[in-house]
Parts: C-alpha cells; structure tokens; sequence
C-alpha cells in the first residue's frame, strides 16, 4: 500500500499542470535513490494496480535513470494484463530521444522479453511489433542489434 501510494503521490506531481497551480513536490521528488528503491519494489507486485500505476509514470518519467528502473519493475513483475505497460512502452519510445539511448532501449528490450516469458503468445505478438519499430526506426546500431537479439529470444519461447 505505501509503495503505490508513493508512485501515485509522484505521478500526480509529474502530471500537475505547469502554471500556478502545480502541485507540490512530494518530499521525496528529489531523492532519485529512494525513488529507485520505491520502483524496484513496484515489481514485486504484479497487480493490475501497479500495472496501471507503472504504466502511467513511464509515460511521464522525464529522468532517463528513473524511466529505466520503472522498465526494469515492469519486465521483474511479468505482469500485464490489460497491455497498459506495452502500450505505455511503445508510446515512450515513439519519441526520438528515448529511441536513441541505448541504456533505455536495452532496458525495455529485456523487460519485454521478461514480459513475454509469462504473458503468453498474444502478449508476444505485440511486444514483437515494438521491437521491429525499434529496428525498422533506430539509427543506433546497438539498439537495433539488442532488439535483433530479443526478437529471437522470443520466437524461441514460442518453440
């Protein structure tokens, strides 16, 4: 409970309007180890709440160090039910800054393969169509030979 309470507290002062009226940092805003800690044990979970949760703040993570640890909980928890974390995902990597950084791409390339080994085949079709974008619109080698080396991890699931 007081894991989810801090992702909700931080995506609600992520996602505050940017006028007057935005929301006050949580105290915790600034304190990126804790953060880490909070993200890391987000995965454990695998409820469909902290999918939501999860999938909310990749969208709005603008940390590239706190965006990759929201990735990694995701692929630990194996757990997408609703495809909120996939969607999230692929809408994160539309933008041309995360697609070019390899860290990030190595991130979600492991954590799609994780997702893949326990959310079945239908779940596997999708995450396949994020890693072909990533090869077919990734000007960085690595990113395109690590998504490469993905697809082929899960076509071995499938086997």
């Amino acid at each position: 409970q007081a894991v989810y309470q801090v992702m909700y507290s931080y995506f609600t002062y992520l996602n505050s309007p940017v006028n007057n009226m935005k929301v006050e940092p949580p105290e915790f805003a600034g304190n990126r180890e804790y953060l880490f800690e909070v993200f890391a044990l987000s995965g454990l979970f695998g409820t469909d709440s902290f999918a939501e949760i999860t999938s909310k703040l990749i969208v709005e993570e603008s940390v590239d160090q706190l965006l990759i640890s929201l990735i990694n909980a995701c692929g630990n928890a194996g757990f997408d039910p609703n495809y909120m974390i996939l969607s999230a995902i692929d809408r994160k990597i539309s933008q041309t800054a995360i697609m070019e950084n390899a860290e990030i791409i190595n991130s979600v390339c492991n954590s799609l393969y994780k997702l893949c080994r326990t959310m079945g085949d239908s779940y596997a079709k999708r995450a396949v169509n994020i890693l072909a974008k990533i090869i077919v619109e990734n000007s960085g080698q690595h990113q395109r030979a690590k998504a490469q080396e993905t697809l082929l991890k899960i076509k071995k699931l499938k086997a």
